[in-house]
């Protein structure tokens, strides 16, 4: 499931780091000589928002379509 939030997170990310740096058409990962801190603190965003995005998917098929979710689940 994080695969189809992935490109989603990175883009939006991307757009942050450039508007905190003020480069908005070069990539992050470009600038890594220049702000090491903001690349490490974009990966770290994106495997936190990426992990709850899908806790709270889980947590709300569990709630809502339960045998779905245990089918998923493989239980």
């Amino acid at each position: 499931l994080h695969f189809f939030f992935l490109h989603v997170v990175c883009k939006l990310l991307n757009k942050v780091g450039g508007a905190l740096t003020g480069f908005y058409n070069v990539n992050i990962i470009d600038m890594s000589n220049q702000y090491p801190f903001l690349v490490i603190m974009i990966f770290l965003l994106r495997i936190v928002l990426i992990v709850s995005i899908c806790m709270v998917v889980y947590v709300l098929m569990h709630r809502f379509v339960p045998r779905v979710c245990k089918l998923l689940c493989g239980r």
